[in-house]
């Protein structure tokens, strides 16, 4: 059975969350990568949390530190209250410096193999007869990578 796009899967309608999701992952995973290079997670544990404390104590600029903090605030990872930011539960487990179970060289590794590896390569990778997908025609949708000329 074909669906038309128009037909619901299941007791629920299509939803478009999971595909954001995917678009957004780069953004964050360049915003982990971001703040442990900046080591954001162990500077707001050692008590400066007001983003001009930890922009002087990362030696950074104050409004870049406060958008990055704040997009990790609506991410999970910091806490923010009056201005204050503080670390999630997983944020000190995980990303504080200070801590046996610190995953942050981890995440930087993922940063680099996503920023700089062959990651974004991808597409040309997986097509078919190493035709790149964004080689196609503008308006032509390929189903088998090869041009329909």
């Amino acid at each position: 059975m074909v669906m038309s796009a128009a037909t619901p899967a299941g007791p629920h309608p299509p939803n478009p969350l999971g595909i954001f999701q995917m678009m957004n992952a780069f953004q964050q995973t360049a915003a982990l990568c971001a703040a442990v290079e900046l080591d954001l997670f162990s500077i707001i544990a050692s008590g400066q949390a007001s983003a001009d404390g930890v922009a002087r104590a990362a030696q950074a600029d104050a409004r870049g530190v406060a958008i990055l903090a704040d997009f990790l605030v609506i991410h999970g990872l910091l806490t923010k209250a009056e201005g204050r930011y503080g670390l999630s539960p997983e944020a000190a487990m995980f990303l504080d410096r200070r801590s046996p179970a610190c995953l942050a060289d981890t995440a930087q590794w993922f940063g680099y193999l996503t920023e700089r590896g062959n990651l974004r390569q991808l597409g040309g990778a997986t097509s078919r007869a190493g035709i790149p997908c964004r080689q196609s025609k503008p308006g032509h949708r390929a189903t088998n990578g090869s041009d329909p000329e």
